[in-house]
């Protein structure tokens, strides 16, 4: 896998769709017949993200952290997801298969071993 993110795109006869593999994160929806487009353009002055995949928390923790079973545990804002370069599993005109398979020691100090796909089509 590259450590470059990198942008895939899929479409049909009315939209086309781009993601990158950065975050799995959909950058682009257009209307094919009328140029619309659909999502925010991510304007670094305002918020730099356009549709992020937020996993495996919506918003934040207090503290940044958590508790289980006696271990303490740190995870950032929104999860991690929105910050991981995602492998293209399925490559296909219209249908990506993005997938995230790391120990999750990676991000903080939990044990775990986690696989997470995002299928778009």
């Amino acid at each position: 896998m590259s450590n470059q993110a990198t942008l895939h795109t899929i479409s049909n006869n009315g939209y086309k769709a781009t993601i990158a593999n950065l975050g799995a994160e959909l950058k682009s929806l257009v209307n094919t017949s009328t140029s619309e487009e659909y999502i925010w353009p991510g304007e670094a002055s305002v918020w730099k993200g356009s549709a992020p995949v937020l996993f495996p928390i919506v918003g934040r923790l207090k503290n940044g952290e958590y508790h289980h079973h006696g271990n303490h545990y740190q995870l950032p804002k929104h999860g991690f997801a929105r910050n991981s370069l995602f492998e293209l599993a399925t490559d296909k005109k219209m249908r990506k298969v993005f997938y995230l398979n790391h120990h999750l020691k990676h991000f903080s100090n939990i044990h775990l071993n986690l696989s997470f796909k995002c299928f778009l089509a």
